[in-house]
């Protein structure tokens, strides 16, 4: 390995803490709003498993669409409150969980092209 490679490997891992950082942020921020505990979507987000897998998703999301909840929902989809419906809600924790996913395996394969182009 030389000093190239070292200040490489060093710059990844500062990127990759930082985005991993930024993404925490997100993560909380999406999960005090939804009235979600946030242990579980990062576990979500960051297994390999179906989203929905032995109903995790469903789980997640079971009793937690509040008042306050509907209230913010309805603002984001700009339809009125009693058309917000826990199928809704689950479907606007898929989407969020999804697009975690892919800006997490996005980051690994930028690096990972980066690489083939230095290496070639």
């Amino acid at each position: 390995m030389n000093i190239r490679d070292i200040n490489e490997f060093s710059l990844w891992q500062y990127v990759r803490r930082q985005v991993n950082k930024e993404n925490e942020k997100q993560i909380k921020d999406f999960a005090e709003k939804m009235n979600l505990d946030i242990t579980e979507p990062k576990n979500i987000i960051n297994s390999d498993d179906i989203i929905n897998a032995n109903g995790r998703l469903d789980n997640l999301c079971k009793d937690k669409l509040t008042n306050e909840v509907k209230i913010l929902l309805s603002k984001e989809f700009e339809i009125p409150l009693f058309k917000v419906k826990q199928i809704k809600y689950i479907n606007y924790v898929k989407e969020f969980i999804i697009s975690q996913r892919k800006k997490s395996k996005n980051i690994y394969l930028e690096w990972y092209l980066i690489n083939q182009k230095n290496a070639t």
